[in-house]
Formats: C-alpha cells, structure tokens, sequence
C-alpha cells in the first residue's frame, strides 16, 4: 500500500533537517510501499547518508530516475555513491548525465569536468581522494568557490590550487567534525554553568515560548532561562513532535519552546497555557533565514547549492518567492509569515516583538528592561528576583548560542534590509500586515 500522509511527512521533515538515519529508520520498513519519484529518491538520500549500503542507494537513484524524478539531482547523487565505491568510470557516466539533464549547475559541472580529467590524466591518488572526500562529505564543488569558471571547467590546475585549502583528508575532516562537535557541547556547558550559577525561580504557570523561526528564539529563551534558574526547556517543539512529547497534566508548571505554526488541533490542546509569541520584523526576519544558508554548520542539501551559487540577496528572492531544490520544499515567505504569525492573531498569546528584547539584552539594568522584563514574568507567574538585571546581562552574552551568525563577508545590513522590504512588499504584502497586527499586541514595545 502507499505511504500514508504522516509518514510522508515524517520522512519529509528529517530529510529537511539532514537526520538521514532518522529517515532511513522510517523508510527501510516501506520499501515495498514505494510509488512516486520523490519516494524513491528519498529512499536513496536516506541510503546514501544513513547507512552503509551505498548499493542499495544506487539501486534506488535508478528507481527514482525510472520513475520520473529529477535526472540532475538522481544522477548527481547516484554518481557521488559510485564514487565512494570507487566506481569512478561509472561515476563519470551518470555525472555526465546529470550535466547533461542541467549544463548550468555549477556543481555538476566542475565535478563533471574533474571526474574527466581525472580519467585522462590519472590524477595523483591522494588528489582524487580528496575530491573523493569532499563529495562525500558534501563541500560544494563550485566555480564560486574553487575557482573553476564555469564555461571552462577543464581548467584543472586552476581547480588543484584553488582548492587545496579545501582538500582535506578523510581523518582531518572527522577531526573537524568532532571539534565542531565539542564546539556545541562547550556552548551547552557555558550555558548551564551561568544559568546555574543563579538560584532557581519557582513559576505558577505553565508556559509555550513559541516563535517564529529566526526571530531571536535563543535569546529570549536564554534569558528565561536565566531568569528561573532553569538551564533546558522540555523537548523543543514543532508541527511534527509536538503530539509525541507534549504533557500538560496540569499538577506541575511546565515550560516549552517551539516553532509552531497554527494549528487547530494544536491551538485546542495549548488553549488553556500561557502562550508567548516571539515575533521579528519580516525584513529582519528573511534576512536571518537568508544568513543561515550561508552557515556551514547546516547540512541541508538545498543550502549547499545555495552557498555554491547565489548571493544572499539572491537567496532572499528566492525565499520570497518559495522554491524547491533537492527533495526540499519552502514554502513562500507570505505564507510563512502567515503560518507562524497571522493565524494566531484571534487566539490569546502574549506577544513579544524581537526589536524589544534586543533593546533589553543591550541596557540590561535600565527601568524600560525591568518594566519589560515584569510583564515576562507577570506571564510565567513570578515575582522578578532582585539580581534581575544580573540575569538578563549574563544572559545576552552571544557566545551562550550556537544559533548567533557574525555579518557575512561584504554584508550591508541596512541596505540588505531595504532591499528585504522592497522584496517582501511585493511577494508578501498579507505577510506584512500580520506582523503589524500583531505589534500592536505585544506586552511590552521597544522604547
């Protein structure tokens, strides 16, 4: 039988967020079930980069081609498995029908023209492991970043010494990797740390910080954080989890941060919680969301091609308008900004504007903060402890993230803001409206 709906989702949404295992532990029990192109392409992402059978992976690629999928993407990840088998001849071919299905797509093409001169010239094992590795690991093989132009992709030698800072090893980049790694959990240790290092704050209500993504959750939720005393929410929550892991007995408080869209079923079962919107200007808005392509730490394919061959003006359009690339859909940003804002506008939440929780974390101890920081509290049900302005300053401290992003190279902020707003006003004007329907609600307002 076909995949239901909810388990298409499910598989979906891990894909979008790069949990391959998480997608293959889904699928592998459906494969019998297995329909469409989109189905079995997915099945051979989540083969590829959730387990080991790179053969099965390629027997899917080939089903999904079959099946009418996407020859560019179906070929090109079917070439990089046939590559990590060190099927190099047969990788060439389906590469070369990848670039065939899509001449323009830079990363096709410069792994199309290395993987030829690769076969010509019998390269140096230890240069083709590179590229090898980079394949595998997904750094982007692109004229923007190696050098190669893009009508004149031949030009090795260009390529082999553009991209030796690239060319890592297969042992470095796991090194790489585990250090990121560490990088994180020093953040979720720095974290607990200042947040324990005050006393715990008992709260009367239970509580869902909700926010629409890339409004500056992790800085509000930080200082909440701070302010009870309590370093971990419970499990964050999203349109996909939220009925595993929600409990609300009503005997105990309880504390929750999530993105969540509206959603009847959802609006019903958090009707009688205290709910806090964090909301952010949309101009502000997509041009985090745009940022976060750029952020290297994101393994989402859709960011890869993006990070190889657009700008983040570029990407912005593109988020405006909605797009779909590699099995990833976003939706576009009107409707975003309706999901995550203007469909809660006739229901009870306490909403927050962004703008004022920066104005807070820069002028920690300033009466307007206080005032602030009350009405907060007035949601949670507890009296603000005197070492208040203590909280909220260690609290705004940018190193306790592992979401914050420094400007880009060549970032204009104010004039990539008003080029977000020129964009939005044409792509997302019922967008546009919510948020300023909204702002007149909020608690409290940035002075």
């Amino acid at each position: 039988m076909p995949l239901d709906s909810s388990l298409r989702l499910k598989i979906a949404e891990a894909i979008n967020r790069s949990a391959y295992a998480e997608a293959h532990a889904y699928i592998s029990l459906h494969l019998n079930d297995l329909s469409s192109g989109q189905e079995f392409y997915w099945a051979a992402i989540s083969y590829a980069f959730g387990s080991e059978d790179k053969e099965k992976a390629i027997e899917l690629f080939d089903q999904a081609l079959a099946a009418g999928y996407d020859a560019f993407w179906a070929n090109f990840q079917k070439a990089n498995c046939l590559l990590l088998l060190d099927r190099v001849s047969e990788a060439i071919d389906s590469m070369g029908l990848a670039h065939h299905a899509n001449p323009v797509a830079l990363t096709g093409d410069a792994l199309f023209a290395i993987l030829q001169e690769t076969a010509r010239n019998g390269l140096n094992k230890e240069f083709v492991q590179c590229v090898r590795t980079m394949v595998a690991v997904g750094v982007p093989l692109s004229a923007s970043v190696h050098g190669v132009e893009s009508n004149k992709a031949t030009s090795l030698n260009s390529f082999v010494i553009k991209s030796s800072e690239y060319a890592i090893s297969t042992e470095v980049y796991t090194e790489k990797l585990k250090s990121s790694v560490c990088e994180f959990e020093k953040i979720d240790d720095k974290f607990e740390r200042s947040v324990l290092a005050f006393g715990p704050v008992n709260f009367a209500n239970s509580v869902i910080l909700n926010s629409v993504p890339k409004a500056g959750t992790h800085l509000l939720k930080n200082i909440i954080a701070h302010m009870i005393g309590l370093p971990h929410s419970n499990n964050f929550l999203d349109v996909y989890n939220f009925f595993d892991i929600w409990e609300n007995s009503g005997e105990n408080p309880v504390y929750y941060v999530g993105h969540l869209p509206f959603d009847l079923k959802i609006a019903k079962e958090i009707r009688n919680v205290k709910h806090l919107l964090l909301i952010r200007d949309p101009a502000q808005l997509i041009i985090a969301a745009a940022k976060a392509a750029f952020d290297p730490r994101i393994d989402r394919p859709d960011y890869r091609l993006i990070r190889s061959n657009f700008s983040l003006r570029e990407y912005v359009v593109m988020l405006a308008r909605g797009y779909q690339i590699d099995g990833v859909s976003v939706a576009p940003f009107d409707q975003f900004l309706k999901d995550f804002m203007g469909d809660w506008l006739c229901h009870d939440v306490a909403v927050v504007d962004f703008e004022a929780v920066i104005a807070m974390a820069k002028n920690p101890s300033s009466a307007k903060s206080q005032s602030s920081m009350e009405k907060i509290a007035g949601v949670f049900g507890f009296d603000l402890p005197t070492d208040w302005a203590d909280r909220i300053r260690s609290a705004s401290n940018p190193g306790l993230s592992a979401t914050f992003l420094p400007p880009l190279v060549g970032e204009n902020r104010k004039d990539d803001l008003r080029f977000a707003s020129d964009v939005l006003a044409i792509y997302a004007p019922g967008g546009l409206a919510a948020y300023t329907a909204l702002q007149k609600r909020t608690i409290f307002r940035n002075p």
